[in-house]
């Protein structure tokens, strides 16, 4: 099967000048279509930068950066009619209603006003629309700025940091409007953060960036099974003795200890397939962890 990348970076070095430090040493990546991409760092490792040469605000000194698959620069400016972008604070006027914001960048970015009502009722913000700015919370003001960001229904979401400061019911709020863009619409979107937790709920691929170069670019699962680490999903059960045995045949190395099922695997998709499984059986499941996260991971690579 072919897969398009809607993103395909190629041997890209960026330095500010050639006496400065370099940022970016010879990294290359590619986001498949359809995909949510997680680009992890930790701050100052070079991910505002790679976001600020993927929408061409700045230029590498060597490599290749190719979007939709064509060279990135002959397209600009008019590239943008097919990505949506939050990079930095987003600029709101707060003493404008959000309604009245949107009208005003769908105006700037001279695309249709059409789809206002529709974008505000996809961030869960129709109720506010026409109230002002200055009254909206932290995580409202963060599912505007992703609005403007989806009007004229772009391909591609670039998203820099959209959950960074935000309480956990923002934190919340934008994950699944996150996901629930890429579901229903087949957003792919290109999201930096260093909240390592967060990322993992959402991403299908990731790349790590450490001092510059990029140390993994590919899905989690494979991530994990590079790691050579033990994987291990701990299911607590109501009368978790009864489905040992049930789950033998397409489980290796599983364990119980009081009401809880330690069982290895390899994959988020052998994680899915035990659920379906025990679901199947009738189990009544408590609750569901697993013993490796992306911040040991990551902290692995990085060593």
């Amino acid at each position: 099967m072919i897969h398009t990348n809607i993103i395909d970076v190629q041997n890209l070095s960026f330095a500010y000048s050639k006496s400065s430090k370099i940022i970016l040493d010879d990294i290359s990546m590619k986001v498949p279509k359809g995909a949510i991409y997680g680009f992890l760092g930790a701050n100052g490792a070079g991910k505002s930068t790679t976001m600020q040469l993927l929408t061409g605000s700045i230029f590498g000194n060597s490599g290749t950066i190719h979007l939709f698959e064509k060279p990135l620069e002959p397209q600009l400016p008019s590239v943008f009619n097919k990505i949506g972008c939050l990079i930095d604070s987003p600029s709101l006027y707060y003493h404008l209603s959000g309604y009245d914001n949107l009208h005003y960048i769908a105006t700037l970015k001279k695309t249709t006003t059409d789809n206002i009502t529709e974008v505000l009722d996809l961030v869960g913000l129709s109720e506010s629309a026409h109230q002002k700015v200055k009254e909206y919370s932290l995580g409202m003001k963060q599912r505007l700025a992703v609005s403007m960001a989806l009007l004229g229904n772009p391909e591609l979401l670039l998203l820099d940091e959209p959950i960074n400061g935000l309480d956990p019911q923002g934190v919340i709020d934008i994950r699944n409007l996150l996901i629930k863009l890429n579901k229903e619409r087949g957003i792919t979107i290109f999201i930096s953060s260093h909240l390592l937790d967060e990322i993992e709920k959402i991403c299908t691929h990731i790349g790590i960036l450490n001092k510059g170069k990029l140390v993994f670019d590919d899905t989690i699962d494979v991530l994990k099974q590079k790691s050579g680490r033990s994987q291990k999903v701990m299911i607590t059960l109501k009368d978790a003795k009864q489905y040992v045995n049930p789950l033998k045949d397409s489980c290796n190395n599983i364990y119980l200890k009081g009401s809880t099922l330690s069982i290895e695997v390899d994959t988020k998709e052998a994680i899915d397939s035990i659920l379906l499984k025990l679901i199947e059986l009738g189990a009544h499941i408590v609750e569901v962890k697993t013993n490796e996260d992306l911040e040991d991971l990551f902290l692995n690579l990085s060593k």
